[in-house]
């Protein structure tokens, strides 16, 4: 077995690629597999060509893949949690037959992390993939949440937008960014940063703020928020993604982050932000998905009672664990 970097999808490398890249598919809302497996080969080759540092490595044996690993520097949560953060972007390999496959690609990935210096490497692994899962944490990564993806066929969405009894729904400005910033910060108490008892809950709740920020400032395709008697009370952000259409034949819509603040919960509101931004997707795109905790009941349902499903996996946002590991021992 040969363990080689890459940073492109190539003859050499694709061989083999399309059986790692499938396990846990279903068929749900029409999707065929050759377009699942279209659409996830476009997503891997955007993430090695990404601008921050990024390295691959993949598993040949006799020519054909085995499996592979991408990692990158996360500057972005690195300058808000001040310390070096990675994160594996993929790990894909075929389940069982070939374990040392995952081994050693797990073993040149933690060396590049240490000569990049990073100290919390962060991964998300597909629940299909849980001998990897298993994997990580023989290598002291400890589990930090579970997610589960949730999708909607904008089909299903009503056409007349429900009454809202008085309260406003409008799209947020930056003169709104106080507020929703406040209101962020004490928001995502499940969130895999929250869960880590090495991070500081301050850094992590102010990750959200920039989170929003960004958000408002042009990052997400739209930003919407709720006021209950003329005070914000929540927001919610959606993204269009613009590579499924060629990949999938339809265009994906996502609801990235929703929050009520404490003052307004129990009001419905998180459900009328979600019906909202699904009817400004609706004229757009064909489906959309969200991703949430495991623990968070209140977002779960949230979503459910406005027709979403659980998925197996979701296409854009695949369900899985995260975990972290420490690479700094003292």
């Amino acid at each position: 077995m040969e363990i080689i970097e890459f940073d492109s999808i190539s003859s050499k490398t694709n061989k083999g690629l399309e059986e790692i890249l499938s396990p846990g598919f279903s068929s749900d809302f029409g999707v065929s597999n050759e377009a699942f497996l279209s659409y996830r080969s476009q997503s891997l080759k955007s993430s090695l060509s990404q601008k921050n540092k990024t390295s691959g490595f993949i598993a040949i044996l006799n020519g054909h893949c085995l499996g592979f690993i991408v990692i990158a520097v996360s500057q972005w949560d690195s300058e808000i949690l001040g310390l070096p953060v990675g994160k594996v972007l993929w790990f894909n390999t075929l389940p069982a037959n070939k374990p040392e496959a995952g081994i050693r690609l797990l073993d040149r990935a933690l060396s590049k992390a240490r000569e990049w210096k990073i100290e919390c490497l962060m991964a998300r692994i597909d629940y299909d993939q849980n001998h990897l899962i298993h994997l990580l944490e023989e290598n002291d990564f400890r589990l930090m949440d579970v997610s589960v993806a949730l999708g909607l066929a904008t089909e299903k969405i009503p056409l007349d937008p429900q009454k809202l009894d008085g309260k406003l729904i409008r799209p947020a400005t930056t003169e709104d960014l106080p507020l929703l910033k406040q209101i962020a910060r004490s928001s995502f108490k499940y969130s895999h940063f929250h869960m880590d008892p090495k991070l500081s809950q301050v850094r992590s709740n102010e990750l959200f703020a920039c989170w929003i920020e960004n958000d408002v400032k042009g990052r997400a395709d739209k930003v919407l928020l709720v006021e209950d008697k003329g005070q914000v009370a929540g927001f919610v952000t959606l993204n269009i993604d613009p590579n499924s259409e060629e990949a999938l034949g339809f265009k994906i819509g996502e609801i990235d982050l929703i929050a009520v603040s404490a003052d307004h919960r129990g009001k419905g509101l998180g459900r009328q932000l979600v019906l909202a931004g699904l009817q400004w997707l609706r004229p757009q795109v064909q489906y959309v998905e969200a991703r949430t905790q495991l623990m968070n009941h209140s977002a779960i349902n949230t979503f459910v009672k406005n027709q979403f499903q659980l998925l197996n996996s979701g296409i854009f946002l695949p369900s899985g664990a995260t975990l972290h590991g420490w690479l700094n021992k003292n």
